[in-house]
């Protein structure tokens, strides 16, 4: 599951500006390990690490296309042009509130980011997978909007890579 992952994930951020970095293969490894591990220990739903891995995958893609500077919050400050205006860290953009990891634990630990988000993916996980995306994305679950219908889409598509031969 890694291999396929992996290759979704460095095709997700071919157009970082960070993409041509040597450094970033062994970054976007690790990423996708700590992907691999919450699906697998801490899966949204049981018996199905490939569904889990696949939705965080959609998640990220969506929410950072997986740059280094929104996974180590370093354009995620109050008042800049990125991550909600500061509201929100992680290549995941975990919204900052009272539950939860503290801003420091979610932007120096890509594996604690990643399975907070399968926690706030798990709450919406008895629905169907829009409504679901719907409520990660601050929607209504009920009226999806365009950002749940773009997840829903990147997840049904990665699920179908990573489920194929």
């Amino acid at each position: 599951m890694i291999a396929k992952l992996l290759t979704l994930i460095l095709a997700a951020h071919a157009g970082r500006p960070d993409a041509g970095d040597p450094g970033q293969l062994a970054r976007l490894r690790g990423v996708a390990e700590d992907i691999v591990y919450v699906a697998t220990e801490h899966p949204i739903w049981p018996g199905a690490p490939e569904r889990t891995a696949a939705a965080l995958y959609a998640v990220a893609r969506h929410e950072s296309g997986f740059w280094s500077r929104v996974q180590d919050c370093s354009i995620c400050y109050p008042g800049s042009a990125w991550c909600d205006r500061g509201r929100s860290v992680s290549l995941y953009q975990i919204r900052l509130g009272v539950k939860g990891p503290r801003r420091e634990e979610l932007c120096s630990s890509n594996r604690v980011a990643t399975q907070r988000a399968a926690e706030i993916l798990r709450g919406g996980a008895k629905a169907s997978t829009v409504a679901m995306f719907s409520r990660y994305a601050g929607c209504w679950p009920d009226r999806p909007c365009k950002a749940a219908r773009e997840l829903d889409a990147g997840y049904r598509a990665a699920l179908a890579a990573m489920v194929q031969p």
